[in-house]
């Protein structure tokens, strides 16, 4: 029966191969369908059972249409490799993420922008919940200059989740403040980012401080006080804005007790980290607030030698500046010592406006100033100008800065446009066009403002601006006759008091014949009333009553009444007594018996120079380093003591005021004398490498290497001197 099967298997028409060719030439027949042996079999039969599954894989394979199942393939791969992902993916991830955050961190990176914005925003996709690598890409869009799109990203940043990222809205605030802004926001929404920076980080101090500037703005001054009181506490270098706000508030408290309380906070703080710019300058700015100076360039002077930066530079000038303020407050009498003060600030920061508005008013009092320091300014201020032409603040400097460059008329053509804003300065006007030869413009500008003075004699700028004009044209009398009260006396106002003080004075100078430049002239001079009519010394003398009457003046009118008390006249007495007046109503008589003693050192009175400065030098309890400076020249140079007691003074003054050129060169001096030739050299070699440019310090050099046997150098110094000697009457007209 067996065999009969076979045969019949053999006989079977159709061959297996040409079936599944026809499957494949006829996709739509009918397909076998496989169904499971029963189950009895399988167990009873397990051989069979292997046998029908073998055979059942094989005919579905050699049935099924694998060309249509081709673009398929790509799909079942994705689904693989996503399966394979989701298994092993986490690991992978985190090392990506960490490998390309470490590759966006190396500084070569930057290098290559194309690739590090494309590593940054790989990172970003990776990681669409963390702000991180965004923030570092406005930051690289900003450091390469593409601002609109560093712009769009931070405003995106800024509104991140519920309340934004801080340190994007902190650009947009500090973008918006600064001189050149990329985008603008308007007070409500910088008062907006502010307080929501706040609201996440509450001690961020710059949020503080830019939030009490605002409030300050909008005139809600005890909210901004409370703003830069919380900065205060959290940076002490915000002490001096918020004590600055304090007085402007008139608040009793803030006296200098508290100011020294700020400095010891500020100077702990800075002690905990030296190289902190910003609070090196704070602590120098709370000196300044005293009026100490010296501790404020000292403080300054030791961040410069950590690292001088352009910052310290700047601050630097800022004390010079406001040191010669200082000076020019306390009277006109120091004049020239200012002028010196803000030529070392222009030196250090050309672009001082108030230093060049000092200068301005310096140069009204006829102080003198290098031209090729002017000169160099003046370049540096026409490139501000041609950046920022709408600055009022800025054409203004440029104006008063070329003036002092000798250009009128084009400091005149920059003026004009500024005249109908403030009136004030037509007074300027008038002097750019006395200095540019045209008087009679000059005079007819001038007659404009005493018209206007009439229209409006209530407003004090009105007379203040005419006065200013009269005194440009050197009507001195007619100043006075403007300023003065009907029944006599002085002006009420303080600044109508200063100008008639100044008609004053250049009153008597013009009529005595005192030098107009700084200089050894000026320094040497007094008044020869010889060739005077006999009424006049007596009005110069009048004159120089009425201006120390004057606190602001009383100084100057003490020195020019120093000169007199030297001359053989009657009217020397008449001065003396007035001196004595000025000593009894001067707070700081001390300093008018030094300035008396001056005086009389140049003119070789050194017994009298003698008995008024150990005057001084009791009312000062032995703490005034000038008078000292002073009294140990007077004695030296009169041999009227042992120079011995000269070396003491001055080293009394040097523990006082350490490593002060002035005294240094004093006691070079005091050592030439005595013949200490290696003491002296080391004194005046310290004292010209701190202030260079004085022929003294030069010749007293030449005497010492005479002294020390060595001729070179002594010729060298004494050509340093004769140069220096001659430069100095070239400028002053000698």
């Amino acid at each position: 029966m067996n065999d009969n099967k076979d045969n019949h298997a053999d006989d079977d028409p159709e061959d297996q191969s040409e079936v599944y060719q026809r499957v494949y030439d006829d996709p739509d027949r009918p397909r076998t369908t496989v169904r499971l042996p029963s189950l009895w079999l399988m167990v009873a039969r397990p051989g069979l059972t292997v046998q029908w599954i073998s055979a059942a894989v094989e005919g579905w394979i050699w049935s099924r249409l694998w060309l249509r199942m081709l673009p398929g393939l790509p799909f079942l791969a994705a689904a693989v490799w996503l399966v394979m992902l989701l298994i092993e993916t986490p690991g992978d991830l985190i090392d990506q993420v960490n490998r390309l955050r470490a590759l966006t961190q190396q500084p070569e990176s930057e290098q290559q922008p194309a690739l590090h914005e494309l590593r940054l925003r790989a990172l970003s996709g990776l990681l669409p919940d963390d702000h991180t690598p965004l923030l570092a890409l406005a930051r690289f869009h900003e450091a390469q200059g593409r601002f609109d799109e560093a712009v769009q990203l931070m405003q995106t940043l800024a509104e991140w989740g519920e309340l934004g990222i801080p340190e994007a809205r902190m650009w947009l605030v500090e973008d918006t403040l600064s001189a050149n802004p990329h985008q603008h926001c308007s007070d409500e929404e910088l008062e907006r980012h502010l307080r929501l920076v706040l609201r996440v980080l509450p001690t961020n101090v710059e949020a503080h401080a830019f939030l009490s500037a605002l409030l300050l703005k909008r005139g809600e001054l005890l909210l901004a006080e409370r703003s830069l009181q919380t900065a205060a506490d959290l940076a002490p270098r915000y002490y001096v804005p918020l004590i600055r706000l304090q007085r402007s508030l008139g608040r009793q408290e803030v006296g200098v007790e508290t100011i020294r309380q700020a400095i010891v906070k500020v100077a702990a703080a800075l002690a905990r980290r030296p190289d902190d710019v910003e609070t090196r300058i704070s602590l120098a700015r709370l000196h300044v607030l005293t009026n100490d100076f010296a501790a404020a360039e000292s403080v300054l002077a030791a961040g410069r030698q950590l690292s001088d930066s352009a910052m310290l530079q700047r601050a630097t000038g800022e004390v010079h500046t406001a040191h010669a303020q200082f000076l020019l407050r306390a009277g006109t009498l120091n004049r020239d010592e200012a002028a010196g003060l803000i030529i070392t600030a222009l030196k250090l920061d050309a672009l001082n406006i108030t230093a060049v508005e000092t200068a301005d008013r310096l140069a009204r009092l006829e102080a003198w100033f290098p031209p090729d320091l002017i000169a160099g300014v003046a370049e540096q201020w026409r490139a501000a100008f041609s950046r920022l032409p709408d600055r009022f603040d800025v054409r203004l400097a440029l104006c008063r800065i070329l003036e002092l460059n000798n250009e009128p008329e084009a400091s005149l053509e920059l003026l004009k446009p500024l005249l109908d804003r403030q009136p004030e300065l037509n007074s300027k006007a008038v002097e750019l066009l006395m200095k540019a030869g045209q008087v009679d413009a000059a005079r007819t500008a001038a007659e404009k403002s005493l018209q206007a003075l009439r229209s409006e004699s209530t407003v004090p700028t009105a007379r203040r601006t005419a006065a200013e004009c009269l005194l440009v044209l050197r009507d001195f009398a007619a100043v006075r006759q403007l300023l003065q009260p009907e029944g006599g006396g002085l002006p009420a106002d303080r600044e109508e008091q200063l100008l008639f003080g100044i008609a004053c004075l250049q009153e008597f100078d013009a009529l005595s014949g005192r030098p107009r430049k700084a200089g050894p002239a000026a320094d040497y001079w007094i008044p020869d009333f010889s060739r005077l009519s006999p009424e006049q010394p007596q009005q110069l003398i009048e004159l120089l009553k009425q201006a120390g009457a004057i606190e602001s003046v009383r100084m100057d009118a003490a020195d020019r009444l120093a000169r007199v008390s030297l001359l053989d006249h009657p009217a020397a007495e008449t001065a003396a007594q007035l001196i004595l007046q000025l000593r009894a109503r001067e707070s700081h008589s001390a300093e008018i018996l030094n300035q008396l003693g001056a005086h009389a050192i140049l003119h070789e009175r050194y017994a009298k120079a003698r008995e008024w400065l150990e005057q001084g030098s009791l009312l000062a309890g032995g703490k005034n380093p000038a008078i000292l400076n002073n009294l140990s020249l007077a004695i030296l140079r009169g041999k009227l003591d042992n120079p011995q007691r000269a070396l003491l003074l001055i080293n009394e003054a040097l523990e006082l005021l350490p490593n002060n050129p002035e005294l240094l060169s004093t006691r070079g001096e005091i050592h030439v004398a005595l013949k200490l030739w290696n003491n002296a050299r080391e004194d005046l070699e310290l004292s010209l490498a701190t202030r260079g440019g004085r022929p003294k310090v030069h010749r007293l050099l030449e005497a010492t290497f005479r002294g020390l046997l060595d001729e070179a150098q002594a010729e060298n110094h004494r050509r340093a001197a004769e140069e220096l000697e001659q430069a100095d009457k070239a400028a002053n007209g000698s």
